[in-house]
């Protein structure tokens, strides 16, 4: 019985067709550490990828609550006639009622507003701002978070009002 296929071609299963096809154990050994310095800096770069994200998450969170915060201190100073300032503590006078905002010692900041306002919560805490400071300018009020400064201009302090596009004015 003649099979299909050349004289000269060797069968399949000799020594010399297993070693053209496979991979020697040096092939192996030298793949190794390719593989190993691919995995490691895979590694690296994924949990350096999951670090970044955590800090952009909290980072956007942080923003998020420091401007629900400058704007409502915006808001209290804008309809303000008189701002002190005592340590850590502002005080915002809108004619008969006193609006305060202060900073605990754990870095919370606390409004605390008449009820007259319409909140059913007096008290408003914004925490994980930062560092927090206060500081009185002419026409407004500063808060500093994390050398940060936003202004908060008053409606009419030290003689200094505003005028019909809102910008203070003497």
């Amino acid at each position: 019985m003649k099979l299909n296929r050349p004289d000269h071609a060797r069968p399949p299963c000799s020594r010399a067709a297993l070693r053209q096809r496979g991979l020697t154990l040096m092939h192996v050994l030298a793949a190794m550490p390719l593989i190993a310095v691919f995995l490691v800096i895979a590694s690296k770069l994924f949990i350096t990828n999951n670090t970044m994200l955590k800090v952009s998450v909290a980072d956007q969170e942080r923003l998020g609550r420091t401007d629900i915060a400058v704007h409502q201190l915006r808001r209290d100073a804008w309809t303000a006639d008189q701002a002190t300032i005592e340590h850590d503590r502002l005080s915002l006078r809108q004619g008969p009622t006193t609006t305060l905002w202060r900073v605990e010692d754990d870095g919370l900041l606390t409004r605390t507003a008449p009820e007259a306002d319409g909140d059913a919560n007096p008290v408003r805490r914004y925490e994980g701002l930062g560092t927090i400071t206060f500081e009185r300018v002419p026409g407004g009020v500063v808060l500093i978070l994390d050398d940060e400064r936003y202004l908060c201009p008053l409606a009419a302090a030290d003689g200094i009002g505003h005028d019909e596009n809102g910008e203070i004015g003497d």
